[in-house]
């Protein structure tokens, strides 16, 4: 059950439902780039957390990349690398 200001979400069900719909919406916009910014970052990047400039969101790192944009190398990493 969610908890917070407004906990008179009527029925377990529907509270549920609301979980259900802010996962749905954390994995299809999980890739912000601050408005001049060549970096894409993960939502809750400490780098951007903060920031209060616009942001763009991206639903895919794909989207990101074809709009030339890079991965932020503290929340994304380099995936290429050799470990």
């Amino acid at each position: 059950i969610l908890h917070g200001a407004d906990v008179n979400y009527g029925s377990k069900e529907n509270s549920l439902k609301s979980l259900l719909l802010f996962d749905y919406l954390q994995r299809s916009f999980k890739l912000l780039s601050i408005k001049g910014s060549r970096i894409y970052h993960k939502i809750g990047c400490p780098r951007i957390i903060k920031s209060k400039k616009d942001k763009k969101v991206y639903s895919s790192e794909q989207k990101a990349k074809n709009d030339d944009k890079i991965p932020c190398k503290i929340c994304i990493g380099n995936k290429n690398s050799q470990a």
